[in-house]
């Protein structure tokens, strides 16, 4: 067995000097490498060269759910369908662990530790576009108050601690609804005037919010939450029960249950989240892939 860690510098609380300190004890005995990611998709890149170089082997993504959908992304185009990816959740939010029942652990000895020794489950992987990703998509309003916070964020006259809170303000005020073209599973089609769309396989994104609670990781469907247009006035009750996954009871929440969704945007771009990560697009094509990756079960 080859041990491999994709460290990544820059997300939430890591120390990354510490982490390898770390690893150099913990693995005395072990066949092991790592590195630091240096940019943008070089945790992609790290991951597809190892798992394309070494057939026996557990790559793990030091980082948040950004730097894990990169590493799922290298390993799932190497190939290498024996690979193991063990997330060891060092990011700010860490939403896609809890799908897999994580129980936090501050002690990051401990962490590494129990991430060498861990278990493994096969979980449904996912495709938006050309895209991998393990958790959720979406669109619409969530995605849209993403945006504006990285946007507010690389403006030096608003602090970063504001950033996020400015932008669900000002989202909120320049209020959008989308005109989606829906096709499902290639048979039922229908135009809806939506809030948000979100696309789940796992069930937590954004810290902690709940689109569908029910959203399983080894179902073998996508478990989709559509919200039709919601009225500005009814904006402050709904997105509190969205956060706390009790939104079901509301007449413009709609849950469906498909393998593949094509959404066409009629009015322009939209913004996209997928596992946190952000990107504009006129229409999106999301589907189960028919295989499965191996995640340890940290």
């Amino acid at each position: 067995m080859y041990h491999y860690f994709i460290i990544n510098p820059v997300a939430g609380r890591i120390q990354h000097e510490e982490v390898i300190e770390i690893l150099k004890d913990i693995l005395k005995t072990e066949s092991y490498a790592y590195n630091v990611t240096e940019h943008v998709w070089h945790a992609r890149q790290l991951a597809f060269e190892a798992a394309a170089n070494h057939a026996d082997i557990r790559i793990y993504s030091i980082g948040g759910d950004g730097t894990l959908n990169e590493v799922a992304n290298g390993i799932v185009e190497s190939g290498n369908k024996e690979a193991v990816l063990v997330p060891i959740p060092l990011g700010s939010g860490n939403d896609f662990v809890r799908s897999l029942g994580y129980k936090k652990e501050k002690d990051l000895r401990k962490l590494i530790d129990r991430a060498v020794s861990c278990s493994y489950i096969e979980i449904d992987l996912c495709k938006a576009n050309d895209r991998y990703f393990l958790n959720i998509s979406s669109l619409g309003f969530d995605a849209q108050v993403v945006a504006n916070a990285i946007a507010y964020k690389k403006n030096k006259f608003i602090p970063k601690g504001l950033a996020y809170y400015l932008s669900v303000f000002t989202t909120f005020v320049r209020m959008k609804f989308y005109p989606l073209t829906i096709t499902v599973d290639d048979k039922e089609t229908f135009d809806n005037n939506t809030t948000l769309l979100a696309v789940a396989n796992g069930r937590y994104y954004g810290g902690g919010i709940i689109p569908v609670p029910g959203a399983d990781i080894q179902d073998g469907c996508f478990d989709v939450c559509l919200v039709d247009k919601v009225r500005r006035i009814k904006v402050p009750i709904f997105f509190p029960m969205y956060a706390k996954g009790n939104h079901g009871k509301l007449k413009e929440v709609n849950f469906f249950k498909c393998r593949k969704l094509h959404v066409k945007c009629n009015n322009g771009f939209v913004s996209l989240n997928i596992d946190g990560e952000l990107s504009k697009v006129k229409e999106v094509l999301f589907e189960v892939v028919n295989r499965k990756i191996r995640v340890g079960q940290i």
